[in-house]
């Protein structure tokens, strides 16, 4: 994936010698001044102002568990010919609550994450030694890699659904691609069969050969059930398979069902079509509700203008012809629903089944020229997307979680799903003060429109400034609410906390011992960065600073006077 490039601008100032990380230049245009008006009907701001009143995020008990993604990057990085021995990544499950709701859930995801650990420090050894062996050669090999992208297809209260898929780059023609899944009941965190899904194994296997039919019916494949009959004796494990909102979709790597030319298969049994063939528990109860559509790979059939006919949908990559290497490189996407396509460019991109007041959409965020990422929201019925661009939103992204620079250069990615239309973090990147990014909560509003949850965005970058002079500010406590007129001394160190990307930054005092001094290569001036990253979960009151820009679009100023008079440390990417 692309959308977070910019968000890697800080990683790699502190990785440089270690990893290749782009630092994006990205300036945004018009940051969110026009987010409100974007918001679809006065009718929805009046709902959204109410749930910015009575929200308490750490009281907040839901019987939908929110999973966040940790994705656990290393590699070595021969510095003598400049290139990567190997990479490799990892993906870890986390729970977003923290309270004992889903206690037995956390309990068996911790247990899924210890064993990605072994199991990868086992990989890590292997490539060591295999690199090492490599870097002595005359003639070195291709940089061999493991990666992990892991899908969340479903999470409430009844399942957690999610799919892995992993590529590893051995040096040979084609990188070996597999997918596994794994399922978990939410309340008793324990590790979902199919045959718990599945009361009629014959009815089933039936619907998947029909659906298969349908979906592929060029191509020339085995029949799921001949395959599924064969499989550890035809009794339903060891396969790979998801459950959405929609039904169950099973996962053919290639070579299962056909030659390598026939590609992978993913097809769904669908839970419409086949309420008496599953266990009810397990059956979705949700009227709205929100899943990925996986491009490329994935064929859905929904009844997008409710005529009770299911009409094709998926998402395909555009990529530029292979050069000289072999090479292929995403330069677009393609929606398609029946016969009817929309096209987009772009040079990544994720997408998401939403259903909301009976009505099917797609959210298609895509990373287009200029790196600047835009959210789509599509209407699958009429196949057209919202006038209105959400510009700088992408599902937020921590770009550096936690770092060791003497293992490799090792390093922690916290990404967020897409799961729950009622609640999910997405993040923008805004200038005020310097170039920053900020996540705070949305959901999905009157006819699929995204709406913010918050008043102000949470800033996820480790940006501290140090003052010139005194500043005059506000003293706000945790609600924003303003307790009166304060001054930051001159020579102090704050830490941005909060702001609505507009008019305000939020900001904390910290200790000396918390910064380090840091220079940009090629420039004269000096920057600062926040050692302790507990730092940015502070939650308590702040200092607000206001800033007026008038015609300047990027410095602005500080009761009349330049911020560049007044900070110290001020960057901008653009």
């Amino acid at each position: 994936m692309v959308f977070k490039n910019k968000k890697y601008f800080w990683l790699t100032v502190l990785m440089i010698l270690m990893i290749f990380v782009s630092a994006s230049c990205k300036k945004e245009e018009e940051v969110i001044k026009e987010s409100k008006e974007r918001t679809e009907s006065t009718e929805d701001k009046k709902e959204n102002k109410k749930e910015v009143g009575s929200k308490k995020k750490e009281n907040t008990v839901s019987k939908k568990p929110h999973i966040i993604l940790e994705e656990v990057h290393d590699g070595n990085f021969d510095m003598e010919n400049y290139r990567y021995l190997y990479t490799m990544s990892s993906v870890h499950f986390k729970l977003r609550e923290e309270d004992k709701e889903f206690e037995s859930l956390r309990n068996a995801l911790n247990e899924y994450n210890d064993m990605v650990d072994i199991r990868f420090k086992e990989i890590k050894e292997e490539l060591e030694e295999y690199s090492q062996n490599d870097k002595d050669s005359e003639y070195p090999a291709t940089t061999r890699y493991i990666e992990t992208k892991s899908y969340v297809m479903r999470a409430d209260e009844d399942i957690v659904s999610i799919l892995n898929y992993e590529i590893e780059e051995q040096g040979i023609r084609h990188p070996i691609e597999t997918r596994t899944s794994y399922n978990f009941d939410t309340k008793t965190g324990e590790q979902i069969e199919l045959k718990d899904m599945v009361k009629d194994r014959e009815a089933f296997l039936n619907l998947l050969d029909e659906m298969s039919e349908k979906d592929y019916k060029e191509l020339e494949i085995t029949k799921p059930s001949t395959y599924l009959n064969d499989f550890n004796q035809g009794d339903f494990t060891g396969l790979t398979w998801t459950a959405n909102a929609e039904g169950v979709t099973f996962y053919f790597d290639t070579y299962a069902l056909g030659n390598y030319e026939e590609g992978t298969q993913m097809i769904t049994v669908y839970f419409d079509d086949a309420k008496d063939i599953f266990e009810p528990k397990y059956i979705s109860k949700e009227k709205d509700y929100v899943f990925p559509i996986l491009h490329s790979d994935m064929t859905l059939r929904l009844d997008v203008d409710n005529d009770g006919e299911r009409d094709m949908v998926y998402v395909n990559n555009i990529y530029e012809e292979p050069d000289e290497t072999g090479e292929k490189y995403t330069v677009g996407s393609v929606v398609v629903r029946g016969v009817d396509t929309l096209e987009f460019e772009g040079f990544g991109s994720e997408s998401y089944i939403v259903k909301k007041d009976g009505k099917y959409y797609m959210y298609h965020f895509t990373a287009e020229e200029g790196d600047i990422n835009v959210l789509y929201k599509i209407d699958l019925d009429t196949l057209n997307k919202n006038e209105k661009e959400y510009r700088l939103l992408s599902l937020s992204r921590n770009s550096l979680y936690k770092e060791n620079e003497e293992d490799g250069g090792s390093y922690k990615i916290l990404e967020e799903t897409l799961t729950d239309p009622d609640s999910f973090i997405m993040e923008t990147t805004f200038d005020l003060l310097s170039t920053v990014t900020g996540e705070r909560e949305w959901s999905i509003g009157k006819s699929g429109y995204p709406r913010e949850k918050d008043d102000a965005y949470k800033i996820i970058d480790r940006v501290v400034l140090r003052t010139k002079s005194d500043i005059s500010c506000k003293e706000v406590d945790t609600d924003g609410n303003i307790n009166g007129d304060a001054i930051i001394p001159a020579e102090s160190y704050i830490l941005f906390i909060k702001s609505d990307a507009k008019e305000y930054m939020d900001v904390r005092i910290i200790d000396k011992k918390y910064v380090e001094d840091k220079e940009w290569d090629g420039m004269d001036n000096k920057y600062f960065s926040l050692k302790d990253y507990t730092l940015l979960d502070y939650d308590g009151d702040c200092y607000r600073i206001s800033v007026d820009f008038g015609d300047n679009e990027w410095m602005g100023t500080v009761d009349g006077v330049d911020i560049e008079e007044l900070f110290e440390g001020i960057l901008f990417v653009g």
